[in-house]
């Protein structure tokens, strides 16, 4: 399988006008001009058993598969996605493409909400499976339009998954000098409160990446151009992105980090920094 790639992203909230068109493709972690996509349509997730601790586990059932069916409405492309049920906890992530939530062990950043890792082939871009981790150890979910605690630590479950969802197709997010004054941020920006759930719906932006990655009726397709990048880190918290380079032929991970602070506030963060770079050699 080859060493491991890591590429964190985090998330800090930007409002302002509606962004079109900047929109960013997670890279391929030694290639400049090569980003990452699934050279299939119909992609299949799970849920890894016992799903949901903090919010009814049938309820978030069918949060998590709505997320992911937000990415399929965009009459532009065909990309669908199949639940494929709840697996046992423990099986293998290229088996499965789980959803896990963890309340306990959290293995990342305990800032981070949620955490998508894809795993994909070095020399072609080409995903083979994905992860995404849901952070119940530090943060409780919930459907905000009937529920919300006043605790500072309470995210709408569908927002947060309809971002980790866009990683899960290989978009990234978009560079913070591309969201000045926006409005209505794309939801794979960088930035989301608590009892927020504006990110539920795709923005122009959103629909905009996804629909030049999966085009409808034809072959998927790499971003062209990735922007040279020199700052290390996204988010309102100490989060950045690292790396082990790979050979041609190795599969590496990519981690794509939702960091939701538990105090962000609805302005632009002064220490929000570009988005994230190629990984550098570890």
């Amino acid at each position: 399988m080859g060493r491991a790639q890591s590429l964190p992203l985090a998330l800090v909230l930007l409002f302002g006008v509606r962004v079109v068109e900047a929109y960013e493709c997670t890279p391929v972690s030694d290639a400049d001009y090569a980003s990452i996509r699934w050279s299939v349509r119909a992609l299949r997730f799970s849920l890894e058993a016992p799903g949901s601790r903090t919010m009814d586990p049938l309820l978030a059932q069918e949060a998590v598969a709505r997320s992911f069916a937000r990415w399929s409405v965009p009459d532009c492309t065909d990309l669908s996605f199949e639940f494929t049920g709840v697996v046992p906890a423990g099986t293998p992530p290229a088996e499965s493409n789980p959803v896990i939530f963890l309340d306990r062990d959290w293995p990342h950043d305990a800032a981070a909400v949620g955490l998508t890792t894809m795993t994909y082939r070095t020399q072609t871009g080409i995903i083979e499976y994905g992860k995404m981790e849901l952070n119940e150890q530090h943060f409780r979910f919930s459907d905000v339009d009937t529920e919300c605690l006043d605790d500072g630590r309470t995210y709408d479950l569908e927002a947060v998954v309809t971002h980790e969802a866009g990683h899960f197709i290989g978009l990234a997010h978009p560079r913070p000098e591309a969201l000045e004054g926006v409005a209505a941020p794309p939801t794979m920006s960088p930035a989301i409160g608590v009892c927020d759930a504006s990110f539920r719906s795709l923005e122009a932006d959103d629909e905009a990446g996804l629909c030049f990655i999966y085009p409808l009726g034809e072959a998927a397709r790499q971003c062209p151009a990735l922007p040279a990048q020199t700052e290390p880190l996204v988010g309102n918290r100490a989060f950045g992105c690292s790396g082990a380079l790979g050979g041609d032929d190795e599969v590496a991970p990519v981690w794509a980090l939702l960091a939701l602070g538990l105090w962000v506030r609805r302005f632009w963060r002064t220490e929000v920094k570009a988005a994230c770079p190629p990984p550098r050699s570890a």
